[in-house]
Formats: structure tokens, sequence, C-alpha cells
């Protein structure tokens, strides 16, 4: 899934979509700090 993400985050800078990025960026943190207690 981060892949996927980062792979979407490129394609909204490359198109300057302000809104597709911030809301992947969102999504994309918000998973991270799901995970985060189970990776330390």
């Amino acid at each position: 899934m981060a892949v996927a993400d980062h792979e979407e985050m490129t394609a909204a800078l490359e198109a300057g979509d302000e809104a597709r990025l911030s809301e992947v960026l969102g999504r994309h943190l918000a998973n991270a700090w799901e995970r985060m207690p189970s990776a330390i």
C-alpha cells in the first residue's frame, strides 16, 4: 500500500493536483500512524 501511495503522490505532484496530493498524503500518514506501534 505504501508504494502505491507514493506512486499516487508522485502522479499528483506531476499533475499539479494539490487536492489529490493532500488526500493521498492524509491517508498515507494516517495509515503510517496506525502501523507505528507494531513497528516499535
